[in-house]
């Protein structure tokens, strides 16, 4: 089975109104799905997280991409960006008693699936969730 490791999420100012969301990782496929050709889908969400609580919210979807791995590739960097606008990423409006903001709580799901080439025993790798990242944003 391919493994994904070191997922992350990084958010930095664009200008007043945007931000650019870059998520990263690497995906080690197995000898198998590089002998095969295999190719993956790759399904990335970047989602408003409220710790303890089921109403996270998709706040943006990234285009389904696919990509082939070979034997000349025994490990894959992926980079995805895209701008979002600042108020997809406001999914707390509400403030605090002293008055600030509510802080967002923002992370990637990253989901792959076989595209084409699968290996007769699929064994997919189970989502993967980046790191969490905390701000307020307008």
């Amino acid at each position: 089975m391919a493994t994904i490791s070191g997922a992350t999420l990084d958010i930095a100012n664009v200008n007043a109104t945007t931000v650019r969301v870059t998520i990263n990782y690497t995906l080690a496929p197995n000898n198998i799905e590089q002998l095969a050709g295999t190719v993956f889908s790759e399904n990335i969400q970047v989602i408003g997280d409220d710790p303890g609580v089921l109403t996270d919210i998709v706040v943006t979807a990234f285009p389904t991409q696919n990509f082939a791995v070979s034997t000349a590739t025994p490990t894959v960097a992926r980079t995805r960006t895209r701008n979002v606008l600042k108020s997809a990423l406001n999914e707390d409006p509400l403030f605090l008693a002293n008055g600030a903001e509510e802080p967002d709580e923002i992370l990637g799901r990253i989901t792959l699936a076989y595209a084409a080439n699968a290996p007769t025993t699929s064994a997919i790798p189970p989502p993967v969730t980046t790191n969490t990242v905390a701000g307020a944003w307008r």
